[in-house]
């Protein structure tokens, strides 16, 4: 443990010194208020011992100082050849915890120590247990948000990021897009290799799409089952498509066997509003519609809607 002890007499240094050094405890020695300032700065100590009646700056201003400066809770002793009520009081308000009398007995100096040590060890189990749990926390907030299987965005991120940026979008008067994916002949492929196999090929497909994101504030994520969403805010119907062709290429590309025949392929339909009265589910509903499209005519291929109110 480390220990910073502010005493302007030497003698007095000393002796607490002889005391300490035979415990365990590393000392940091000031002898006035602006060095132990900048020791402790520098040292970061555990444990502060500090004379009260030191000249220029003394004990309670530089306890002051530090609790101003420092949030975490470090214990300080005070050490007195008064000890009156009056200034134990201004010593607690000063900000500290506890008075030792001089001449200091190694006894009371000892189970003062260790009583301080005690409670800074319960401060540092109290702080690693609520960092624990922040941690766990955003665990949580992050599991909450993501496909299991797939570590895209899920359902409820989507949703989430739908409705944030479609009320950006018009807030801003920009355009805002959508794309809803779905591999083609999935149910088939399930069928005919099992769901092991099926969820590799939804992991591929994931990753593909994932990758086919390239422009900050877009977002694609599962939606469901085999399909996927692409949340595109402040792009036009032309560029959503362009990005929908690029995502429909790359499935393409990764050249998995369908078993019924031919590669494994996804169909896109993409809608766009810019209109103030649009919503997010009319929105997914002319997507939808457009992928219905693009199945009807033939799979793998891309189909546009725009969300229209004229």
């Amino acid at each position: 443990m480390k220990v910073l002890l502010m005493e302007d007499s030497p003698t007095v240094r000393a002796l607490i010194l002889a005391y300490l050094k035979p415990w365990g405890y590393e000392v940091i020695q000031a002898s006035d208020g602006p060095s132990a300032l900048a020791l402790f700065d520098q040292h970061d100590p555990d444990l502060l011992l500090l004379d009260v009646l030191v000249p220029g700056l003394n004990g309670f201003e530089v306890a002051r100082r530090i609790r101003t400066l420092r949030d975490d809770w470090r214990p300080i002793i005070f050490l007195t050849s008064r000890g009156s009520d009056d200034e134990v009081a201004t010593g607690m308000a000063a900000g500290g915890d506890d008075y030792l009398v001089k001449p200091v007995s190694p006894i009371v100096l000892r189970a003062k120590m260790n009583a301080m040590e005690r409670i800074r060890a319960i401060q540092s189990n109290l702080l690693n247990t609520r960092e624990q749990l922040r941690r766990t926390v955003e665990r949580l907030e992050l599991a909450a948000h993501v496909d299991g299987l797939t570590d895209l965005p899920n359902r409820r991120r989507l949703d989430a990021k739908l409705h944030e940026d479609l009320l950006r979008s018009k807030r801003a008067e920009k355009p805002f897009s959508v794309i809803l994916m779905d591999i083609d002949r999935f149910k088939s492929y399930n069928d005919a290799l099992g769901h092991l196999a099926g969820d590799d090929c939804l992991k591929k497909v994931s990753g593909a799409l994932a990758r086919g994101i390239v422009r900050a504030g877009d977002l694609v994520g599962r939606f469901g089952g085999e399909e996927f969403t692409a949340v595109l805010p402040a792009t036009p119907l032309p560029g959503a498509v362009v990005v929908a062709e690029r995502l429909r290429a790359s499935i393409e590309d990764l050249a998995l066997p369908h078993p019924s025949g031919g590669l494994v392929t996804v169909s896109c339909g993409v809608s766009a509003c810019c209109s103030q009265r649009a919503n997010v589910a009319e929105l997914l509903t002319t997507a939808d519609a457009a992928l219905y499209q693009a199945k009807a005519a033939g799979r793998n291929l891309v189909c546009a809607r725009p969300l229209s109110y004229d």
